[in-house]
């Protein structure tokens, strides 16, 4: 990974949401990337960052100190808008009458999927 610059939630107080805050780390000898095998292009760049004994300032505080959450949270908000807007319009997709599958297949309705040896053999 060839990021610089990284922002990281870390803990940095007691349990719960309200212990993480948000840091700006530098890259430094301390700091280590490993790249993760992912299912996806390597382009996205995930890795696992690894910290040992990095010292931050206290200027690389984004936000206040114990609000890491809300910020984390404040990201993915347009996510969460797009699951409230999608969700129970494909739920009420699910309940409307589908006349096309109740009806029997037809001949004008053939799979061109299958390979041809299959369905020239059906058509016989």
């Amino acid at each position: 990974m060839t990021a610089d610059v990284f922002v990281t939630a870390v803990r940095t107080g007691g349990p719960g949401a309200k212990g993480i805050s948000m840091l700006v780390v530098e890259r430094c000898d301390e700091l280590q990337t490993n790249l993760i095998k992912t299912t996806y292009s390597t382009a996205a760049g995930t890795s696992l960052v690894l910290y040992e004994d990095v010292k931050v300032p206290v200027e690389n505080l984004l936000g206040k100190e114990g609000q890491g959450f809300k910020l984390i949270m404040y990201n993915f908000n347009h996510e969460r808008w797009m699951i409230v807007q999608v969700h129970p319009s494909s739920r009420c997709s699910a309940c409307l009458p589908k006349p096309h599958f109740a009806h029997p297949p037809t001949l004008a309705f053939r799979c061109t999927t299958e390979p041809p040896w299959s369905r020239s053999r059906r058509d016989r």
